[in-house]
């Protein structure tokens, strides 16, 4: 059905969840799997703690990153990691899904920041509102 699928990460279960749904999906349509994660800082945060901080974001997109491969290697599929710097999380997503024509993004509904009182996570809605391609979302 979808000949590529992106899968996003941040390191919560929701977001692992989502990588496991999008690998059984890949492997049952033998498609092209490609994990990505965000590592940004906020502006208003650079100018004051400099590189320092950049890259301990980066460490932890890393880490993330790690665990999808442990995951993935688990459930023998295979899939391409990516780290996105300097972008918002929901942009960085949705530029590379049209950039690269991923007919399906999955993510997790909710990430770090859920908020039990919302529908959708802040990046999830914003995904959904920036990309024409098909979103799956993992509870």
């Amino acid at each position: 059905m979808f000949k590529k699928i992106l899968v996003a990460v941040d390191g919560s279960d929701h977001s692992f969840r989502a990588l496991r749904a999008a690998a059984e999906l890949a492997q049952a349509d033998s498609a092209e799997l490609t994990v990505a994660t965000v590592a940004y800082v906020p502006p208003m945060y650079k100018s004051d703690l400099g590189t320092e901080l950049e890259q301990g974001f980066r460490d932890s997109a890393e880490m993330v990153l790690s665990e999808a491969r442990r995951i993935l290697k688990q459930m023998d599929t295979q899939a391409e990691t990516r780290l996105v710097t300097d972008q918002r999380p929901a942009d960085a997503i949705a530029k590379l899904a049209e950039k690269e024509k991923f007919g399906l993004v999955v993510l997790g509904r909710y990430g770090l920041s859920s908020t039990p009182d919302k529908q959708l996570g802040g990046v999830s809605d914003a995904v959904l509102r920036l990309t024409e391609c098909s979103l799956m979302l993992i509870h």
